[in-house]
């Protein structure tokens, strides 16, 4: 399937296109501002991430994702609703796509996230559960572990999550389109 992230560049839409690349899927993205370390781990993924935004670069999509930071007035999303796509939320996509097939443990808040995380994934890798870690904060030190060896309390290895995906198709390109798509 080809999915096409707008706001690809935030911690979890990047991480999203991981999981999106880790599953087969051909992923393109699209966003206001492109800098590291997102455009970075994007690249390094396969993922072609251009700057702005274009209803040219839909052609050819099955899905399109929208970032919480999308409003409904982006020229993309639009037009993505103009051309009847497929469209879903972060949340929508990241559940239909990923999690049905999964006990996620989530971790949320305003501070301590990826301390948490990166203890939550420590105590899964301990009990052999490791294979299902992903997290934005997980790949992100891996991928500077890989570069520079590793980082004060990181782990050397990135986990690669290739269990099988839902293939259940997102039902939002009817109802349930959140305020940005």
């Amino acid at each position: 399937m080809r999915v096409h992230l707008i706001a690809a560049c935030g911690v979890g839409m990047s991480a999203l296109a991981a999981l999106l690349k880790a599953a087969g899927h051909t992923v393109t993205g699209s966003d206001e501002n492109v800098y590291p370390p997102a455009s970075t781990l994007l690249e390094q993924l396969g993922v072609v991430v251009q700057a702005g935004f274009d209803p040219a670069r839909l052609d050819g999509v099955d899905l399109v994702v929208c970032g919480n930071a999308v409003r409904s007035t982006n020229v993309e999303a639009a037009a993505a609703r103009e051309r009847g796509l497929r469209t879903a939320s972060f949340p929508q996509a990241l559940e239909e796509l990923f999690l049905t097939t999964r006990k996620p443990l989530v971790v949320a808040g305003t501070h301590g996230k990826t301390t948490t995380s990166s203890m939550l994934a420590w105590v899964l890798r301990q009990n052999g559960k490791d294979r299902d870690i992903s997290s934005a904060a997980h790949r992100a030190i891996s991928a500077r572990t890989r570069r520079s060896g590793p980082a004060s309390g990181s782990s050397s290895r990135a986990t690669n999550t290739t269990r099988p995906t839902s293939t259940r198709k997102p039902s939002s390109s009817t109802t349930g389109r959140g305020p940005w798509c």
